[in-house]
């Protein structure tokens, strides 16, 4: 007699567009490296605290984790530029985010957001490993 098998269970299927795959080569590492000091040169100056002013005037207890550009990141000119960032704690950069806009314009200033703007749409843009490794001596000297 002859009993029928059971159906195999079906594995569910990863979604390729939640994998994230890092970028290869030595341009993409030294661009890591850069945005590391960036983040690390930020925090520093901001004395690892929030710099994010609330409505009320007063500015954030909160310490500051995470570093936050103000001007996006896809902007090359500015990338690694210090004061395109903020000191920001996790509320205010993960949980706060429908308000991140209107919070930054108090801290920072729409004039200084402006500058940066500009800055970012004439800027030179580092092509070449040469002009990372220049940023990054730069932004190593400038920390200590």
């Amino acid at each position: 007699m002859f009993f029928p098998c059971p159906k195999p269970i079906p594995k569910p299927k990863k979604n390729k567009n939640y994998i994230r795959h890092s970028k290869q080569g030595s341009f993409a590492s030294l661009e890591r490296k850069a945005n590391s000091v960036w983040s690390k040169r930020v925090l520093k100056r901001d004395g690892y605290r929030c710099r994010i002013i609330m409505e009320n005037g007063d500015r954030c207890n909160a310490p500051a984790h995470e570093a936050h550009h103000i001007i996006r990141r896809w902007y090359k000119a500015v990338k690694f530029n210090p004061d395109d960032g903020l000191a920001i704690c996790q509320f205010h950069h993960r949980e706060d985010v429908r308000n991140l806009k209107e919070n930054t314009i108090r801290t920072v200033g729409q004039n200084e957001i402006d500058r940066l703007r500009k800055l970012a749409y004439t800027g030179a843009v580092p092509e070449t490993e040469e002009d990372l490794r220049k940023i990054i001596e730069r932004l190593v000297k400038h920390e200590k």
